[in-house]
């Protein structure tokens, strides 16, 4: 919906940037579209821009490798009932943490949401992340920065976002 599927681009568009067609992806967004953008099914694709675009796409996505493994499994092992699937679809436990607060948080404050030790770089990189689907606010209340999960970025049909006119006059077009 809204994207140029002709050709990979090198950088992310900006936010206030506007297009005939829609943003071309990157290969970064695609593979997080794939599921290769997190912790557990981290990957480094090599070679130039177009080769890597190819290994993304020619992927299987991870998250759907694993539930296929283990539906395979539940029914090799004739499980009885249907076994959960184990992953958690919310990939990143700071998106999380801030969508559950819906307040500022300190680096103290994520850490202890997300049980889990967390540095200043380590937190900026993640908060970087972030920010190329969702607006965060930040603020300093003097004994360090603090971080809000705003609203998200693109668009889902929403009356105000700059791309709801064109949707409404290609509706017919997209599928």
């Amino acid at each position: 919906m809204g994207v140029d599927g002709w050709g990979v681009e090198d950088r992310a568009p900006l936010a206030d940037e506007v297009f005939d067609v829609g943003p071309k992806l990157t290969c970064e967004m695609v593979a997080r579209l794939q599921g290769w953008d997190d912790e557990e099914f981290a990957w480094t694709f090599i070679g130039r821009k177009t080769a890597r675009y190819r290994q993304i796409g020619n992927a299987f996505p991870p998250p759907v490798a694993k539930t296929l493994g283990i539906a395979v499994s539940a029914a090799l092992a004739h499980a009885t009932e249907p076994r959960e699937c184990d992953m958690d679809t919310e990939h990143d436990r700071i998106y999380r943490a801030l969508r559950n607060r819906g307040e500022f948080m300190t680096l103290a404050q994520i850490a202890k949401a997300i049980k889990a030790p967390l540095d200043t770089a380590d937190l900026a990189r993640r908060i970087d992340s972030l920010r190329r689907d969702f607006h965060i606010e930040v603020r300093s209340d003097g004994t360090g920065l603090a971080y809000k999960l705003k609203g998200f970025k693109a668009f889902v049909g929403q009356e105000g976002h700059a791309r709801h006119e064109r949707f409404q006059r290609e509706r017919n077009r997209i599928s």
